[in-house]
């Protein structure tokens, strides 16, 4: 029986050792009572996942995990395969010991809810049509002049410093148009049964706000920087083919451009190098100091329409002239006939009349009537307003009027390709 008793102690030593070292991290083999310590993994996060197209992305949102949207992954991953809605896969169950395996899945549980891991890891495996860069007008500051984006980049406007005056020039729209639906249109109607007058009047009022809104609105032609053309996968093609030349080479110690050397004939065709924006302009191309920017078929900068008047919105410009001719017209027409058919008017209020309304109103339409000439003829002259002014005809004779609009070149909408502050 001793001898059995012997045997029983060293089959029982070698597990006490075991269970020592394995569980409570000893190594000098003393035996211990303690229960064995199993560690559990914790709960996986709740998450919701809703699949997006075909391209795999996959939306997702986590209660507080700072997890957003993932790619699409084998089914071991995240998100899983073709927009599977379970999220996290359940976590691993712990083998023997409890230690390796819940180690790891506490590991990938503190991976999740890391903001800047998650957020690293997403943009790597989306793919580039996918990365959430910001837009172009988001950044426009940064990679472009003063102007400024409105209806999340639908709309273009220019600089604030035209405010007071874009102001002015709605105000002799709106206040002469309202005076005469108010007190005279009535009057025509009624009176003089002349219905026509006051349709036709609101006919033009209409036209006039529509072509100032365009005039104001629209992208005059503004040449992309180089910088902005570097953010933009395919613009510096686009821009090369709408100019007629190539691009400048770029100096890879500054990553700017360097200045190129233009052939005789380019000069004679009137390209020009432009320091601000660093790019090649091509003929009747200016630098507008007030939105500093190069606009295609630089016409002008008018603060009364608060932007440039250029290659995309010439013509909207003068059809806006020739609205408000007509406007001009229609509303001193009809204040002339209700102040001298009315004859209950007292000549008091008749003076006040013209003095307020009729006066700044016609001054108005001679000014605006004499700006719509100049520019129908030099429409006829294939000639620019800057180009009148300064004697240099830099252009080839077409028309301004008639010249094809051609598209937008600064992509308001589009994300640049590289991760951009949104300041």
């Amino acid at each position: 029986s001793a001898a059995c008793s012997t045997r029983v102690r060293e089959c029982a030593a070698p597990a006490r050792a075991m269970e020592n070292s394995g569980v409570n991290g000893r190594t000098d083999g003393r035996a211990t009572r303690e229960a064995p310590i199993v560690l559990t993994p914790p709960p996986p996060p709740l998450l919701h996942s809703q699949s997006v197209g075909s391209s795999g992305v996959t939306l997702m949102r986590s209660s507080g995990r700072g997890l957003d949207y993932s790619p699409g992954m084998s089914s071991g991953g995240i998100g899983g395969a073709g927009g599977a809605t379970s999220g996290l896969e359940a976590p691993p169950s712990p083998n023997a010991s409890g230690l390796s395996l819940s180690a790891a899945w506490n590991g990938a549980h503190s991976f999740a809810s890391s903001t800047t891991a998650v957020t690293a890891a997403r943009d790597r495996l989306l793919p580039p049509g996918a990365r959430r860069f910001p837009r172009v007008f988001e950044v426009w500051h940064q990679l472009g002049g003063h102007n400024r984006f409105l209806c999340g980049g639908r709309c273009m406007t220019g600089p604030a410093d035209d405010f007071w005056f874009n102001c002015c020039a709605w105000s002799f729209i709106i206040f002469p148009s309202i005076f005469y639906f108010a007190v005279c249109a009535g009057y025509s109607w009624n009176e003089l049964h002349a219905w026509p007058l006051p349709i036709l009047t609101a006919l033009v009022l209409f036209s006039t706000i529509v072509f100032m809104l365009l005039t104001s609105c629209t992208d005059p032609g503004i040449l992309p920087r180089f910088q902005l053309q570097a953010m933009v996968d395919g613009l510096e093609e686009e821009v090369s083919r709408a100019i007629g030349a190539e691009l400048p080479a770029c100096n890879v110690e500054t990553n700017e451009p360097e200045r190129p050397q233009l052939s005789e004939h380019m000069q004679s065709q009137g390209y020009k190098w432009c320091d601000t924006c660093k790019v090649i302009r091509p003929p009747r191309c200016s630098h507008c100091q007030y939105c500093d920017n190069c606009v295609l078929t630089f016409d002008h900068h008018c603060p009364f329409v608060n932007n440039c008047v250029g290659q995309r919105n010439y013509l909207y410009f003068n059809a806006f002239l020739c609205s408000a001719t007509c406007l001009g017209f229609a509303v001193i027409v009809g204040i002339g006939i209700y102040a001298s058919g009315d004859g209950n008017m007292q000549r008091s209020w008749l003076v006040i009349l013209v003095a307020v309304i009729g006066v700044p109103t016609s001054v108005l339409v001679l000014g605006v009537i004499g700006l719509f000439i100049f520019h129908i003829v030099l429409s006829c002259l294939g000639k620019t307003t800057k180009e009148a002014l300064t004697g240099r005809n830099a252009g080839t004779g077409a028309s301004t009027i008639c010249s094809s609009r051609g598209p937008s070149l600064i992509h308001a909408r589009d994300r640049v390709s590289q991760p951009l502050a949104v300041l």
